[in-house]
């Protein structure tokens, strides 16, 4: 490669990593009212990336307070089910994003996709009737899903993420001249996390 390959390369690389985080938040998704057991964690970011403001919303199976489903095989901070409800979310495009701007109802674009894949770990009944320590488990699996907004204009914006048609997620924030500021962010039955 010549050295005006290599400066190219160079240059594409280091405006792929130019993004400057202005706010985020995260929650923990509680299951259902009443119901204390984080299923999943949820974290909104906005980002700069040159002159342009984006929001981007990770849903993960993983997390340090993501309970596990009930019975032996789970480990505190993975839950499968949610992991195989990412996938078939993202499978039947079960998932929209509404957005408005001043009140107004001008639209912003969202794009879903996967997000990262892992090992989720478990425990196994070991032969003698016991329970295994935690280990990596058998598969690899969608565990995260992203939804990254297009650019936003300044002003206050309230987005809506639905689920199957259904409100799962509320955001509040504001983009200004200078930056950005999540100011609500709220799902299932959120309990804020530290």
């Amino acid at each position: 490669m010549c050295t005006g390959g290599l400066l190219a390369l160079f240059l594409a690389l280091g405006a792929a990593r130019s993004e400057i985080v202005l706010d985020s938040r995260r929650i923990d998704y509680l299951e259902g009212e009443g119901d204390e057991r984080a299923v999943a964690e949820v974290r909104a970011v906005l980002v700069r990336d040159g002159e342009e403001v984006r929001l981007r919303i990770t849903a993960s199976a993983l997390g340090p307070f993501v309970d596990p489903p009930a019975g032996f095989e789970g480990v505190r901070g993975a839950n499968p089910i949610t992991a195989r409800e990412m996938e078939a979310l993202l499978e039947e495009r079960a998932i929209r994003a509404s957005s408005i701007v001043d009140g107004g109802s001008r639209a912003v674009p969202f794009r879903f996709r996967e997000g990262t894949r892992a090992s989720l770990p478990e425990r196994r009944r070991l032969p003698d009737r016991s329970v295994s320590p935690p280990r990596p488990g058998r598969e690899i699996r969608l565990v995260e899903i992203v939804a990254e907004s297009g650019p936003l204009e300044e002003g206050l914006h309230e987005t809506e993420m639905l689920v199957r048609g259904a409100p799962r997620l509320q955001l509040r924030y504001r983009v200004t001249d200078e930056g950005g500021r999540i100011l609500d962010l709220r799902g299932g039955h959120p309990r804020i996390a530290p």
